[in-house]
């Protein structure tokens, strides 16, 4: 029995989805009331949370039909509006409908901690029976954090921190989360996924879809917050303790917002408190204007600026966002101040390109901040200068420094860039640091819907799928994921690229460039997306298959920190190192797996069967480097397998004439891969009626692929490696169909991993 690949034309891309989820003039959203330890039971709480809403479900004038049913009962509440939907320059849109709405409540608890209670939120329908007229401040009923240290004995905040949380957590439905009312919309995990870390020994071989990312994102969080394994020897920072309370780095690309991510797109209870208890220290370090007289010092962040009086402060440990999720999600008023603070560290950041000082990184920045203080306040001064940054961006992108060729990245000089480069005339851009403008322009899309966003969008994923990422076979050809794919070539971002394609020499460091390929996937992501909204279905497919070569490199980076055996050497199971590692890989590509498609209605991969009269086909995005996953059953009534070749099919004489080829032989009980004409032998057996996983990791321009299978229970175990493709397949470029190969019985084959 086989299992093999074939090649097909491209096919047309599907429509892309809405940006924006329908609007819901009436219904209603289950809430969760989380009581934190110490809430007693049988005595009033107040509570107090935001709502978001889809854009165009509640009028402000309907704020009165929002109510609050415990079961079938109206709870008393007060009810505002927080923030309204914006819009740049539709009238229609702008301050026509809430976007968030503050909720409160008084509740007496039946149940305490780790329990909750579920009451409903409803609108748009009758109106509320029981108001309360008089908001009461929310950190009325918020308390001193006072853990010290985690469940597994690393530092956490304490009370000398002097952090403060709520009471009572509101957690929605992470579907309700995720569909983009509070960030850009984002796939909600799967329930599969859980809200704890699983044993590193435990984590699967391979994933369907884009959920081994997702996995990681829970696995690694709890490093993050030094709740990992527990030490079996000293302190070692970055090796087995984030250092979050002492030092500044883990701080840097927003450690708070991160957290928000995780749970927007999980509903799970641990990443909201933590997030809030996160933002919540980072916005008690931030300088105000009572500290400086209203100068320098103001929104800078405090550990990496502890001088307030000094002429310059470090301006990229400076955020926003996490203020206003706080504000939004808690109801909380203490961040909005703030919110308009951090705008001001930004103000002598030039985003035009010029020859003293220029980073994606600092203009993107400079634009979240502005976006965030608009979307909160809704300032004049805000909304203009987001959009004469939006222009500038564009205008660097049409107009090269160096005037070659426009290719969508934004290039400026090495030494606006590095300060002291070794060439001072070279231009350059920064792939990973473009990951924070773009995460930045998908927040302005929310209020702006601006065409020049997503041209601004496409143009800087073309530009990283360019020249500003590689295939690990250029220069000396080293590939630090050898030892995770078989040796074949990884494709990984530029730390700083060039017009070459080669990247600047004194920064092509193929371990460390590695460990931005979820963020510069990220970058893909929207440009594949909003070439799909612009029509291009050439470039919205040529992106995918580009982000899709980013995220299986992305997968061995997460199978190379995934280390079961590290606690005996007093290391974490799950590596991060620099602490903020896991900031500039989550923070930025949380939309990654609905802008590639998971939102956009295509259907999920389905099993089949292949038999002698009806052969299993099923076609995929036509590809030059990928992985291939699928769960082959086969019988044991002749050979069959599992293969991938095209469609049309090139030269084929059966079902088994496919490029790449896994047979299940019944001559002698193993599996096997053919390389050109023959099947080297192999001593791996296999079992009539059980699931095999085979995994293929193709390299259409070299016509060779690996194949691997897990067995029922088992490990993967390597088939073959540098296997040719059979002779009629020789000389094709791209594949793109998955096949069920059968001589007589049948084989079900079930897509799991198929290039988007």
């Amino acid at each position: 029995m086989l299992v093999t690949v074939t090649g097909i034309p491209t096919p047309a891309a599907a429509a892309a989805a809405p940006f924006f989820p329908p609007a819901q003039t009436s219904g209603s959203v289950q809430v969760k009331l989380h009581p934190t330890q110490g809430v007693p039971t049988g005595q009033p709480k107040l509570v107090t949370f935001g709502v978001p809403l889809p854009r165009g479900s509640l009028a402000p004038s309907a704020l009165n039909t929002v109510r609050v049913l415990r079961g079938s009962t109206e709870i008393p509440a007060y009810v505002d509006q927080m923030t309204p939907w914006r819009h740049t320059t539709n009238a229609a849109l702008d301050g026509t409908s809430v976007r968030v709405a503050r909720v409160q409540i008084n509740l007496s608890f039946g149940v305490s901690y780790p329990n909750f209670e579920t009451v409903t939120v409803s609108w748009g329908g009758q109106q509320r029976g029981s108001n309360v007229t008089t908001l009461v401040d929310a950190r009325t009923a918020w308390h001193r954090v006072t853990d010290g240290t985690t469940a597994t004995g690393g530092p956490t905040f304490g009370s000398a921190n002097n952090v403060f949380e709520p009471d009572v957590y509101a957690v929605f439905p992470k579907t309700w989360l995720a569909a983009g009312g509070l960030k850009a919309p984002m796939d909600p995990m799967v329930d599969s996924i859980g809200p704890n870390r699983i044993p590193a020994n435990q984590v699967a071989a391979s994933y369907p879809g884009y959920q081994e990312s997702d996995q990681a994102q829970v696995n690694f969080f709890y490093t993050i917050l030094n709740e990992d394994d527990p030490l079996t020897g000293p302190v070692v920072e970055g090796g087995n303790t984030n250092p979050f309370l002492t030092s500044d780095e883990p701080w840097l690309y927003d450690r708070a917002e991160v957290m928000y991510i995780g749970y927007l797109r999980t509903g799970y209870l641990r990443f909201l408190r933590e997030a809030v208890r996160n933002a919540e220290f980072y916005r008690t370090q931030l300088w105000t204007p009572a500290d400086c007289n209203g100068g320098r010092c103001v929104g800078s962040f405090k550990p990496k600026n502890p001088d307030a009086s000094a002429p310059w402060h470090d301006q990229k440990y400076s955020y926003n966002e996490p203020l206003a999720m706080t504000h939004w999600l808690t109801g909380d008023t203490r961040p909005l101040s703030q919110i308009e603070d951090v705008t001001k560290v930004y103000d002598d950041v030039n985003t035009q390109v010029n020859p003293s000082f220029y980073t994606e990184r600092h203009i993107g920045l400079k634009l979240l901040a502005n976006v965030v203080a608009y979307e909160v306040t809704g300032k004049a001064v805000y909304k203009d200068r987001m959009l004469v940054i939006l222009n500038d961006f564009r205008q660097a992108q049409l107009h090269p420094l160096d005037g070659g060729p426009v290719d969508g990245g934004i290039w400026h000089s090495l030494v606006a860039h590095e300060g002291v480069p070794p060439n001072e005339e070279q231009t350059i851009t920064s792939p990973w640091m473009t990951a924070l403008l773009a995460d930045a322009a998908s927040r302005l899309y929310l209020v702006s819907e601006h065409p020049e966003v997503r041209n601004l969008l496409i143009g800087l994923a073309s530009h990283e799928c360019g020249v500003g990422s590689y295939w690990s076979t250029i220069r000396n050809g080293d590939n630090p994921l050898a030892e995770h794919n078989g040796g074949a070539p990884v494709y990984l971002p530029h730390y700083l690229a060039t017009r070459d394609g080669l990247g600047v020499t004194d920064e092509f460091d193929p371990w460390a460039n590695m460990e931005h390929t979820p963020d510069v996937a990220g970058v893909v992501a929207w440009g594949a997306y909003f070439a799909g909204v612009n029509g291009d279905t050439a470039k919205q497919n040529s992106l995918k298959q580009c982000g899709n070569d980013l995220y299986t490199s992305w997968s061995h980076v997460i199978t190379s920190w995934t280390r079961p055996n590290a606690p005996a050497s007093n290391l974490d199971s799950y590596r991060v190192n620099p602490p903020r590692k896991y900031t500039w890989w989550f923070k930025n590509s949380g939309s990654f797996s609905w802008a590639m498609g998971s939102g956009s209605g295509d259907p999920a991969p389905t099993c089949g069967t292949s038999t002698t009269s009806a052969v299993y086909n099923r076609t995929f995005a036509s590809s030059t480097r990928f992985d291939v996953v699928v769960d082959a059953t086969p019988e044991a009534v002749a050979d069959t397998g599992v293969g991938i070749g095209a469609n049309p099919p090139v030269n084929e004489a059966n079902s088994f004439s496919t490029a790449t080829t896994v047979r299940f032989n019944t001559a002698n009980n193993r599996i096997e891969a053919r390389s050109a004409g023959t099947y080297p032998a192999t001593t791996i057996p296999w079992t009539a009626g059980q699931k095999y996983r085979i995994r293929f990791s193709v390299d259409v321009p070299a016509h060779t692929y690996s194949a691997f299978v897990t067995p029922p229970g088992g490990s993967e175990l390597t088939i073959g490696t540098g296997l040719a493709f059979r002779s009629n397949y020789a000389s094709v470029t791209a594949l793109n169909n998955l096949r069920g190969s059968v001589d007589g019985g049948s084989i079900q084959v079930c897509p799991v991993t198929l290039p988007a």
